[in-house]
């Protein structure tokens, strides 16, 4: 009967455990998302509100919150490679854009990135994450 009792109710445990993480898990986490025909930039959503990506130039990474359709992201931080102009002004306005939204929308294989009025911020199409 002890040794039941030791197999039984850790199993329970951890059952109950991964329910209730599945129940609070984020709907973007595991998932990874870059502009259409672009191999960079690119956002994945980690687990435990944690998000990293590759902005053109360098790496970023921080921390994201969902809360229903809100959505924030960031403070990023990011390696400090240079880049040729036009790569590294286009990773900071990709950069901005992910700091910037306040709410998302995702639909048939796209993420839209909204702004505080509901307006799009960046369109980001899904990926498989390598």
């Amino acid at each position: 009967m002890k040794f039941v009792l030791k197999i039984i109710v850790p199993a329970i445990s951890m059952l109950l455990l991964a329910a209730t993480s599945a129940v609070g898990a984020s709907p973007l986490a595991g998932s990874e998302w870059g502009l259409a025909g672009q191999d960079t930039p690119f956002v994945r959503f980690e687990a435990e509100g944690r998000v990293a990506g590759h902005g053109g130039c360098n790496r970023f990474f921080g921390g994201y919150e969902i809360s229903g359709e809100s959505l924030k992201i960031g403070p990023l931080g990011a390696t400090r490679m240079a880049c040729a102009g036009p790569v590294m002004e286009e990773e900071a306005a990709f950069l901005a854009r992910l700091q910037e939204a306040a709410g998302f929308r995702r639909e048939d294989g796209r993420l839209e990135l909204l702004d505080g009025e509901g307006g799009v911020l960046m369109v980001l199409h899904h990926r498989d994450w390598d």
